[in-house]
Formats: C-alpha cells, sequence, structure tokens
C-alpha cells in the first residue's frame, strides 16, 4: 500500500471517527440546567393544556425574579457607596435589612411557584413531580463554586 493511499484512508477514518463522537454527544446530550422548564414538561408529562399554564407561571416568576434581582442590585450598589461618605451606621443597617428581605421574598416566590407548578400536576403526575424537584432545586440554588485558598 502506498503512502498516499494510507494516508487517504487515515483521513477519511478520522474525519468519520469524529462525525460520529459529535452526533453522539450531540444526541445524548444532557438539557441545559438553565431550561428546567424542559424537564418540567417532559418528566413529569404536562399536557398542552398544562404547558400552556405552566408557560404562563413560568414567565411571571422570571418576571418577579429580574424585577427583585435588579432592586437587589440597586441596593447594593447604594449600601457600597455609603463607603464614599461620612458613616452612617442607621443607613447601613437599613440597607441590609432591605437586602435581607428581597431575598427572603425571592425564596417565597419561588418556593410558592413550584407549588403552583405542583397543582397543575395531575395526581398520578406528583410523584414524578417530587422526582424532580431536587434537581430543580439545584438549579434554583446552584453550588457555591470552589473558592480560591485563603491566603494567611
Amino acid at each position: 500500500m502506498s503512502k498516499e493511499k494510507f494516508l487517504t484512508i487515515a483521513v477519511v477514518f478520522l474525519v468519520l471517527l469524529n462525525l460520529g463522537v459529535l452526533t453522539f454527544l450531540f444526541i445524548t446530550r444532557p438539557s441545559h440546567p438553565s431550561e428546567p422548564w424542559r424537564m418540567v414538561v417532559k418528566e413529569v408529562g404536562f399536557n398542552d393544556q398544562q404547558t400552556q399554564h405552566y408557560f404562563a407561571l413560568r414567565d411571571a416568576h422570571r418576571n418577579e425574579m429580574h424585577r427583585l434581582d435588579d432592586q437587589f442590585g440597586k441596593t447594593l450598589r447604594e449600601y457600597f457607596d455609603l463607603l464614599k461618605g461620612i458613616p452612617n451606621p442607621s443607613l447601613e443597617d437599613s440597607l441590609l435589612n432591605k437586602l435581607g428581605r428581597i431575598e427572603r421574598e425571592k425564596a417565597m416566590i419561588t418556593f410558592g411557584h413550584f407549588r403552583e407548578v405542583k397543582s397543575l400536576c395531575r395526581p398520578d403526575q406528583v410523584d414524578a413531580f417530587n422526582r424532580i424537584l431536587p434537581e430543580l432545586t439545584r438549579v434554583v440554588l446552584p453550588p457555591k463554586k470552589d473558592l480560591p485558598p485563603r491566603r494567611n
């Protein structure tokens, strides 16, 4: 076998192998964690009516969370802007309390959202919802990234 023929066969083999691997990865990839709605609809088995109602709940929840995230960011900037001026412990405390209230409200809204989604389930779907709830919680409360080592 000549070198040219061997190299041609090797290149064709490697191209086909790469295409096969890419196809396999594309077909078997898990759903993206930022799209928990796909998991809910698929794993719980919502019908079209349930799915439409779920999308309305999802959109309302997203809007509320965005509103609260904006409010949290604005309040956090106000809090750190206090470093520019004369210390004001009462204003610092007030802003810290407001940050805490916003986080509390986000947790309550998300809890209520999950309760509403669960209420969409038929009795035969509740177990499926309960099974995926830990994964949904991981999406909402992602694990902390590994922190860099502490300096002493």
